[in-house]
């Protein structure tokens, strides 16, 4: 009896056993380095779980969370619960240069507050804290100049809050959630707007 297993079955099981050390390594050496700089360190696999990849950089994790401060957080939170409408000014680079500097700003129509809106803002309400995504430990090239900005509005088209999303996004994970919860992606599925 032969016990010896093919060798192209041990190349895969000993390539992602080095690529799981080398990212324990390099989580350890990422979760110092975003403590000490006050950031939040952010597992990919938590953060992108459709696509964890998207998170790491040669096996390092690139992606950290900078929390919104808590009074910041409870303005935009009680805006949300009160509106009765949303309106979104996005704000864009002039062209596609990556240094550019120059925007173009557009607003959309206000839309509605539908019941499910209200149910994802309460749902939001229960997360820990909230989070704007930031480059940790990783150099960008370029300027991103990308905003999107979620206006609050009352009947009378009163502006109640804003929540500004900048290039990177903001995230929260709800109580009842495994994973983070991507805020601009979810917001823009409920309002219809194209991405």
């Amino acid at each position: 009896m032969n016990i010896k297993a093919p060798i192209f079955l041990l190349i895969p099981l000993l390539t992602c056993s080095c690529i799981q050390s080398e990212r324990s390594l390099n989580w350890a050496h990422y979760e110092e380095t975003a403590l000490r700089d006050g950031l939040v360190p952010l597992r990919p696999e938590e953060l992108y779980p459709e696509n964890s990849e998207r998170g790491y950089v040669h096996d390092t994790p690139i992606v950290a969370g900078r929390r919104i401060p808590a009074e910041e957080r409870a303005s935009i939170q009680q805006a949300m619960l009160q509106a009765t409408q949303v309106q979104v000014k996005r704000i864009r680079a002039a062209n596609d240069d990556h240094w550019c500097t120059e925007t173009t700003e557009e607003k959309l129509p206000a839309v509605p507050v539908t019941d499910e809106m209200r149910r994802l803002f309460e749902r939001w309400a229960t997360a820990p804290e909230w989070l704007r995504l930031t480059f940790h430990n990783f150099d960008v090239i370029g300027t991103f100049c990308t905003e999107d900005h979620y206006i609050f509005m009352d009947a009378n088209g009163n502006e109640l809050g804003t929540l500004a999303i900048y290039a990177q996004d903001c995230v929260c994970k709800p109580d009842d959630l495994e994973h983070y919860e991507h805020m601009r992606t979810e917001i823009e599925k409920l309002l219809k707007v194209q991405p």
